[in-house]
């Protein structure tokens, strides 16, 4: 999977979903989801309202031994 985000802004239906005016800012959330043969297979992109958006990542690796 491959998550992009970018600023944006609400234009039409996006404002009316997010109850916001026209042209109000937006976090753009564009999702690819890639099958075992690394052809994307489903693409998604989501508008979230500036200040009602979080997120958390949490990275793990692996212990390596010691060289």
């Amino acid at each position: 999977m491959r998550q992009d985000i970018a600023g944006g802004v609400a234009a039409g239906r996006i404002a009316q979903q997010l109850k916001v005016k026209p042209g109000h800012p937006t976090v753009v959330v564009c999702r690819t989801y890639f099958g075992w043969d690394g052809e994307a297979i489903v693409m998604g992109e989501l508008h979230y309202r500036l200040e009602g958006f979080r997120q958390t990542i949490d990275l793990f690796r692996e212990n390596l031994p010691a060289p």
